[in-house]
């Protein structure tokens, strides 16, 4: 029996919300985000990525050894098993997470609390990007619209001007500025964009090894996750190259 998915907390009185789900390893590891307070992880999942062969006890017996510590960085939920039943289980915070792999002596440790610092903090970011109301993504268009098209509407139409409205124009306060050219545009410096390749590399005993590679993260997912469901072992690798659009 999997518990995979988080409903109703019993603590705090604050819904988690499913981030992300990213794979480490074998384990496909589910981010909750509580809304103005952290990310946070699911105790078994931990477990299950440090390499522990009884998830749930292993991290259980870190916690009761450094309570105090770790009561601060957790809370209790409710989570419905793949049985559909509920669970009580715990869920650890970034920094729950980064405690507990301070005091394991598993090999992965250190490498499992890169992986987690990297997707918190990119979560995170995400986070402190607002998204852009209706208002805003109009303003925005109308503005690259106005600004592609109308420096060639002003250069037809005073070509296409009778030398009769042209001086009217000039005698009006900033006539002769509407009859200027207009400024040439700035082309802006080109961004840099960092492209992440994903590599998994699958295997098993019908089929032998198969290679997939993709540049789009929900591919990947999908990708991963369906393989996890056909049981076949796997590696990932991510190859970052860096260009200029």
């Amino acid at each position: 029996m999997q518990l995979n998915r988080l409903f109703n907390p019993c603590s705090m009185g604050t819904d988690l919300v499913l981030a992300d789900t990213v794979p480490y390893n074998n384990v496909m590891c589910d981010f909750y985000d509580r809304p103005g307070d952290d990310i946070y992880m699911t105790r078994q999942q931990v477990g299950q990525a440090l390499g522990y062969s009884n998830p749930q006890k292993a991290i259980d017996n870190i916690h009761q050894r450094h309570k105090e510590r770790l009561d601060k960085f957790s809370v209790t939920l409710n989570l419905r098993g793949s049985d559909g039943k509920t669970y009580v289980t715990t869920a650890y915070s970034a920094k729950g997470v980064y405690e507990i792999c301070r005091w394991s002596r598993q090999p992965k440790a250190d490498m499992f609390m890169d992986f987690v610092w990297e997707v918190v903090e990119r979560l995170r970011k995400q986070q402190m990007t607002p998204p852009l109301t209706n208002a805003e993504i109009i303003d925005q268009a109308a503005t690259k619209i106005t600004a592609k098209l109308f420096p060639q509407f002003v250069k037809t139409v005073s070509a296409t001007l009778s030398k009769d409205i042209v001086e009217r124009i000039r005698s009006l306060p900033q006539g002769e500025q509407l009859l200027q050219p207009p400024e040439p545009i700035q082309q802006p410096k080109p961004k840099r964009q960092t492209i992440t390749l994903y590599i998994v590399i699958a295997w098993d005993d019908e089929n032998g090894t198969q290679v997939y590679k993709t540049k789009d993260y929900d591919k990947f997912i999908a990708l991963v996750k369906d393989i996890t469901l056909q049981g076949k072992q796997y590696t990932v690798e991510r190859i970052k190259t860096t260009s200029y659009k």
